[in-house]
């Protein structure tokens, strides 16, 4: 760099830092991303007596506002048919590798969290405020299934 352009080094160095900077950082397309296929089993407890385990189906496709922000679709098998059991906005869970989400209505308050690793999807939903786990995911990458209208 000449003499002349010394003046410029501040302004390239405030790049450099923006650049790298998280608020300026491209977002990686999450792992999460697509459709997953598995199993829903019941935490076996007295107080989930009610729960059954279940065949889902998941779809995880970016948020309306975009990534990070992932939009989940969830559905269960119900004899011959893919019912749906919602969707659920979900953020990266700071720290834990995994993706989260709250939902409530009447009945349930809930937190549903999800990971990716080599053996494929985890997850759990845990009923909140209590923090106990009501029931746990495995699925594996499956873009065969066809996703109903829900």
């Amino acid at each position: 760099m000449t003499r002349d352009n010394t003046r410029y080094l501040p302004l390239l160095a405030l790049g450099v830092v923006l650049h790298s900077s998280p608020l300026c950082a491209q977002t990686p397309t999450p792992s999460l991303l697509g459709r997953w296929h598995g199993t829903s089993i019941c935490t076996k407890a007295s107080w989930n007596a009610s729960c059954n385990d279940e065949e889902n189906f998941f779809e995880f496709v970016p948020a309306a506002g975009g990534l990070p922000g992932i939009l989940s679709h969830a559905g269960k098998r119900v004899g011959t048919t893919i019912q749906s059991m919602g969707d659920v906005d979900l953020q990266p869970d700071t720290g834990k590798a995994r993706w989260a989400g709250e939902f409530s209505n009447g009945r349930v308050h809930i937190r549903l969290v999800y990971q990716v690793a080599d053996s494929g999807l985890t997850g759990a939903v845990i009923q909140l405020p209590l923090h106990q786990v009501v029931r746990t995911y495995r699925a594996q990458r499956d873009s065969t299934w066809e996703r109903p209208v829900w």
